[in-house]
């Protein structure tokens, strides 16, 4: 009901895009988190979508798209979770230094 009341709501959004993404729909959860970007205003929440993004993507195996997702959640709001998974997605494109770094 919510949904259909505030279907461009970020927050509901990044609900429903974790909602998709435990259910591995990855196609449904990034379409979601990307309306939430589309829609989100505080940079801390932006950070927090291109976090979900990214990491929809490394589960889809798309890690260089990832990496440019996760790469924009540190730029905006760093956190430890950012930094290790663009490091996994680097170690999986074999770029271990990068990888090491993170």
């Amino acid at each position: 009901e919510a949904f259909g009341i505030s279907p461009k709501s970020a927050k509901l959004n990044m609900l429903l895009g974790d909602v998709e993404s435990n259910k591995q729909n990855y196609d449904k959860a990034i379409a979601h988190y990307q309306t939430a970007l589309d829609n989100a205003k505080k940079n801390e929440m932006i950070g927090r979508i291109h976090y979900r993004i990214g990491s929809a993507y490394f589960d889809k195996e798309d890690y260089s798209t990832a990496l440019g997702h996760l790469s924009k959640a540190i730029e905006l709001d760093a956190k430890a979770p950012d930094y290790n998974l663009r490091g996994r997605c680097f170690a999986r494109l074999k770029d271990f230094s990068s990888a090491l770094m993170d």
